[in-house]
This record gives C-alpha cells, sequence and structure tokens, in this order.
C-alpha cells in the first residue's frame, strides 16, 4: 500500500490491511431499490387539452386525466426535451426525447417512438384548423440546440419530418404561429426576426434591432388579438416585451427577469399573461394586462408559480419547486397537485438511529417518514416563496429536535428549528447572531449536543452553545466548507474548497477554527467511521477512475485503498450494520464495497438518478438499511433491507 502524508504505519495499520484483503462479502442477497416519494417535483413544462395533462420532469414524463388531481408516470418516456398537445385533437400529444418524437394518439395511454436521427426542441402545432396536424419544432444534433439549430416540419402529425428552409443561415432561437391567419414568425440566430404568409415558403425581414438602445431580440411568441409579441434579453436578466400591431413596434414593459411565455385568457377579450423568472431570486412573476399587452401590472400570488398553461375555461396551470399547481381565479391563489409524482428534489436528507426516522428538505419542503422512508408526510412551518432548504441535522439523543438552513435571497429566516420530529418548523428568533447567514452545514455535537457547529455559504464557520439558538462566528474566509461528524464524538471534519479539489479541515471540538490537514491530498467526497471517528474513507477529485482512501489516525496519514470508476464521488457513506461495507454514488451509479472501498460493485437502481445529495444507513436487529436522495430527478430510494454476516465489531481500534 502507498501512504501519502505522513510515511510510518503502525502495526496496528498493518494488520488491519491484511484482515481487509481478506474480508468476505457482507450480504447474502442482492438488494432492489424503490423510489417512494416525497411527492412533487419541479415541472420544467406542463401542456395540456381538453382531455389530458401532461408535465415533464427531470425524473420522467406524468400524464393526468382529471385537471391535475391525480398522476401517472409514462414508464416508456424519460426526460422530454419538448412536449405539446394538439389544440385540435384533445387526444394528439407528442413528446421530443433525445433523436425520438414520442406520439399518442388515445390522450397518453399509449405511444408509439418514432425514430427522427436529430433532438427536437420547442414543438408546437399550428393553431388554424385547417392545418391542425401540422408542428413546428427547432432539430439541432447538439444538447445545446441553440448552437445549430434547423427549422423542422411535420404535416402528418409527426409521423414525418422535413426541413423548412434549405437556407443553412436561417438558424431559429424562436418559432411561432399567427392563430389569426397562419402566418409563421422567427427569431434568427443574427438577431434578424423574419415573418412567412406562405407557410415558410418565402420570408421577409420584420425587424433586425429596433432601436440602438434595445437588447436584440432573442424569442417571438402571439396571442390571439396581437400580431406579435417579441421578447429580448440583454444577458443581465433583464427582458423587455415589445408590442408588434400595424407594422409599428412599441417597448411596452421591461422586467427583471425571462420572460418565458404568454398566454391569452379564453374568456376575456384583450387580457394577456405573461410568465417570466427572476433569476437572481429564484423567483416567478405573472404579469397581466388588460388592453391586448399595451399596459402591464404584475399579479399578486400567494406562491412563486411559473404559468404553463391556461385551459378553456380558464384555470391556469402551472409549476413551481414543489410540483404542479392550479389556479381557478386568474393567478391570484394556487393549489398544489403532486399526488402520484414523487419525485421531491431533496437537497439534504437525516436520520435518527434511536427511530428510524428521516428528515428530508430541499426545493420545497420539508417532509418527514417514520418508517426509514417508505412513507413520507409534508412539514409545515418553512414558507415556500422564494427559498431552497439547504442542511438539516438531527440532534442526536432526542429525534424530535432539529436544526434546518434554507437559502433566500430576498429578507426573512434563514434558520428554522422543530420540536416534534420535523411535522412543524419556526424560525430562530431575531437576536440568533446569524446576521443573515445561510447555512450549507449543520453538525450537532455528538458529545454535547447543547454545541452546534454550522458553515455559512460566504465561507463562515458559527457555534452555538444553546443547541442552535444563538450564534456566534468562530472563523470567516473558509470558501464552499461542508462539516461532518459521526459516532460518540465532539471531533469536526470539514471539506472546503471547489467541487472537484476540497481540503480537509478539522477541529477538535465545536467552537474552535478548522484548521487544514496538510498531509491530506485534494478530495472530492469523504464518510467519517459510525463510530470511530478518527478512522476515514476519501475519494479524490478527477475522472476515469477515482482513487479511495482511507485514514486511522484522523487524517494524519492517508492510504491508498482502491478505486472507483467515473466521475469524483459526491457520496461516501458507511453501512451501519457492517463497517467493513462502504457505499459510494458516482457517475449516477451506486457502489458498494464490502471491503472498505479495495474492490466495488454497481447496483441497479429503479430508474437513473442524476444529482444524489445524500446516503443514510441504519441497522435494526441486523438488517441493514440504506436511503439515496436526489435534488435533480428528485426523490428518495429506498433499498430493500439486507441481512448482514455479522454486526459492527469496529474492530479498527476500541473507542
Amino acid at each position: 500500500m502507498r501512504s501519502i502524508g505522513m510515511s510510518t504505519t503502525t502495526t496496528k495499520v498493518a494488520g488491519l490491511a491484511l484482515s481487509l484483503a481478506a474480508a468476505t462479502p457482507a450480504f447474502a442477497q442482492q438488494p432492489t431499490w424503490q423510489l417512494t416519494g416525497p411527492e412533487g417535483g419541479f415541472a420544467s413544462e406542463v401542456v395540456a387539452s381538453s382531455s389530458v395533462m401532461l408535465a415533464n420532469t427531470y425524473g420522467g414524463l406524468y400524464r393526468s386525466t382529471d385537471q391535475a388531481a391525480n398522476w401517472q408516470r409514462v414508464p416508456a418516456i424519460g426526460y422530454a426535451q419538448s412536449i405539446t398537445a394538439s389544440p385540435h385533437d384533445p387526444n394528439l400529444v407528442v413528446a421530443a426525447s433525445g433523436t425520438s418524437l414520442w406520439r399518442s394518439t388515445d390522450g397518453g395511454t399509449t405511444w408509439d417512438a418514432i425514430a427522427v436521427g436529430t433532438r427536437l426542441n420547442a414543438l408546437q402545432f399550428n393553431p388554424i384548423p385547417a392545418h391542425g396536424t401540422e408542428l413546428l419544432a427547432i432539430a439541432s444534433a447538439e444538447y445545446l440546440w441553440w448552437q445549430s439549430p434547423r427549422p423542422m416540419r411535420s404535416v402528418d402529425g409527426g409521423l414525418s419530418w422535413q426541413s423548412l428552409t434549405a437556407d443553412a443561415t436561417f438558424q431559429p432561437l424562436g418559432m411561432a404561429v399567427d392563430p389569426r391567419d397562419g402566418s409563421y414568425f422567427a427569431v434568427l440566430r443574427d438577431s434578424r426576426v423574419m415573418f412567412s404568409r406562405d407557410r415558410g415558403a418565402n420570408w421577409d425581414v420584420l425587424l433586425r434591432n429596433p432601436s440602438p438602445q434595445m437588447p436584440l431580440p432573442s424569442q417571438v411568441l402571439v396571442v390571439p388579438g396581437v400580431l406579435a409579441l417579441l421578447w429580448s434579453s440583454d444577458g443581465g436578466w433583464v427582458s423587455n416585451l415589445l408590442r408588434y400591431d400595424n407594422e409599428d413596434i412599441d417597448h411596452v414593459w421591461g422586467a427583471s427577469g425571462d420572460i418565458l411565455g404568454l398566454f391569452a385568457d379564453p374568456l376575456q377579450s384583450g387580457r394577456i399573461w405573461s410568465a417570466a423568472t427572476v433569476i437572481d431570486v429564484n423567483e416567478e412573476q405573472l404579469g397581466e394586462s388588460l388592453d391586448f399587452g399595451v399596459t402591464w401590472t404584475l399579479v399578486p400570488s400567494d406562491r412563486n408559480a411559473r404559468l404553463q398553461a391556461v385551459l378553456a375555461d380558464g384555470t391556469m396551470i402551472g409549476s413551481s419547486l414543489a410540483g404542479p399547481l392550479v389556479s381557478t381565479d386568474a393567478g391570484r391563489h394556487w393549489s398544489v397537485r403532486t399526488r402520484g409524482i414523487p419525485l421531491a428534489q431533496i437537497n439534504a436528507l437525516a436520520g435518527h438511529r434511536s427511530n428510524g426516522s428521516l428528515i428530508a428538505v430541499g426545493k420545497a419542503g420539508p417532509w418527514v417518514s417514520l418508517d426509514r422512508g417508505l412513507t413520507w408526510e409534508a412539514g409545515a412551518g418553512i414558507a415556500e416563496t422564494t427559498h431552497i432548504s439547504s442542511s438539516v441535522d438531527r440532534h442526536p439523543r432526542d429525534p424530535a429536535i432539529a436544526l434546518a438552513s434554507v437559502t433566500r435571497t430576498t429578507a426573512g429566516p434563514k434558520v428554522y428549528r422543530t420540536t416534534d420530529g420535523g411535522l412543524n418548523w419556526q424560525p430562530l428568533p431575531s437576536d440568533s447572531g446569524l446576521f443573515n447567514a445561510s447555512f450549507l452545514s449543520i453538525v450537532y455535537d455528538r458529545v454535547d449536543p447543547a454545541r452546534v457547529s454550522a458553515t455559512s455559504t460566504s465561507g463562515q464557520l458559527f457555534w452555538s452553545q444553546d443547541g442552535g439558538l444563538h450564534w456566534q462566528q468562530v472563523q470567516a474566509g473558509v470558501r464552499s466548507l461542508r462539516a461532518a461528524t459521526a459516532g460518540y464524538s465532539s471531533r469536526l471534519y470539514g471539506l472546503a474548497g471547489s467541487d472537484l479539489a476540497y481540503t480537509l479541515l478539522r477541529a477538535d471540538r465545536s467552537g474552535e477554527a478548522m484548521t487544514p490537514v496538510v498531509t491530506a491530498p485534494a478530495f472530492g467526497a469523504l464518510a467519517v467511521h459510525p463510530s470511530a471517528p478518527h478512522v476515514l474513507l476519501a475519494t479524490a477529485g478527477g475522472s476515469g477512475m477515482v482513487p479511495v482512501y482511507w485514514s486511522m489516525d484522523g487524517g494524519d496519514s492517508w492510504h491508498t485503498r482502491g478505486n472507483l470508476p467515473g466521475w469524483p464521488a459526491p457520496l461516501l457513506a458507511f453501512d451501519a450494520c457492517d463497517d467493513r461495507t462502504v457505499y459510494a454514488f458516482t457517475s449516477a451509479t451506486f457502489h458498494r464495497s464490502h471491503d472498505r472501498g479495495l474492490t466495488w460493485t454497481a447496483e441497479t437502481l429503479d430508474t437513473t438518478v442524476q444529482g444524489a445529495t445524500a446516503i443514510v444507513t441504519s441497522c435494526v436487529g441486523g438488517l441493514s438499511h440504506v436511503v439515496l436522495s436526489s435534488n435533480t430527478t428528485g426523490g428518495v430510494r429506498v433499498r430493500s433491507p439486507v441481512v448482514t454476516e455479522r454486526i459492527a465489531t469496529n474492530d479498527f481500534e476500541p473507542l
């Protein structure tokens, strides 16, 4: 074995190395995985006809036939880059996923795949009934489709596709069809706005740049009653809404965000809504005009909702970090409709060894499970508005107490506390001493739970002497620090730096400044032994075969142990029953090792997982339980309990 850092090893370490090499697999059967929730998950796109509704999530496509009251997974289709529903045939819906177009003629009950050979984006049906089977799309062989876009058209409802023009310079960033006369509009990469009166046979320039002060257009949107509404961005997340009518172009409204869609009220002529995202504060805005887009006001909404569709009866369908939404009063009030979508995006997950309960926080929530993740209940008290929960930790002795932090760019509480196991949360008092800090990680002292450490998004280390009610700063200038501890110990470890090259830091107890461990290599992930706080497992940054290291002296010396395939492992964890078994997640793959990282076996998950955020393990009666959370594809996956060959004996050395 090669040593990194200190060059000497003790007899005890050498003896352990021999026992590790001889370790036998700890599991007698292959485990299975199940996606259990919590319900929720951001829908990047929602489309609706009179008979069916489709929600596109990072975890796959979902379908509803009862106006979003209940959702069912479309099993054949993963994440789709574009979906749309026919305005003429309520049962015709299409979804573009990869280089295939999925098409359904029975409201999404069954689907047929059509090999297109290129990625189709921005799907839209022609709104003119005479051309009701016509579909337009922007095609590209690249994932970043706006780098080489091509206009495509299907005249048979998506069964076959042809290029709309042979002009190689005609590269659209956006296309639209006027619902009054069928005119085509397109915004090109060279910032020309084009129009065609003959469905794409001939094109004329509508405008190049409306004024020297006006940003160049990058999208075109059309609603009834207004010939065209153009959206443009200056790169500073400021959109300008342009109104084109009777060959006149007016700058109507400037919004501090990206205008993503325009929607006409089917019940009131002249009423138009705009959906915009304000990037810097993670906020959705709903604009409203009552005069065909001449003047605009912001709609006061009770939720952070992005408008996605308006039904024939005026019902609004939206999406949020919590999931699909429905409003029946023009966007003033919204109700969450996530039943059947188990894809809540989880940023942090904390279990408790005393009762197997779990608390999850993320891009909505919080949520609580009392049965190791099999079922979930939503908590209350952390307002959704404009927050993303980033961390949570449990009191090591009392499972009813926990602390959680949110990342919020607007004013408001950022750290919350629960005393009933996560069902209800209260913000810390205004005199807590946090100075508007948001925490990346919160860590209770396992020996003295009155002492709590926390690292902030701005690179500060805080600590509390009264269980997290009041805080004081210990250290500053430590970028991207995330802290961790384990076992019955006050020792605190941290990783600080970039995603591929973290520096190891440590402190002997809460309230002390953390110092770099100079003998340690640059790490990508760290795990602390559950009952021996001086035993560490880590992976290096990099790609390909990622080195695995272990230390038996709290990080003073490090030894190569094995290699993990794929990108750097963002997650490492020890099994709670068998301390020979460790877990890692890397490159969308869950791995296990029965010899403390020397060799690894990939496990088959129920579906593809991206953005894994936590591995939580527990041991009950010799059964090993493992839970995996995600903040991209979303949801919590629970592994079937596995009978271990032995219970952990802490054979590194007695505590």
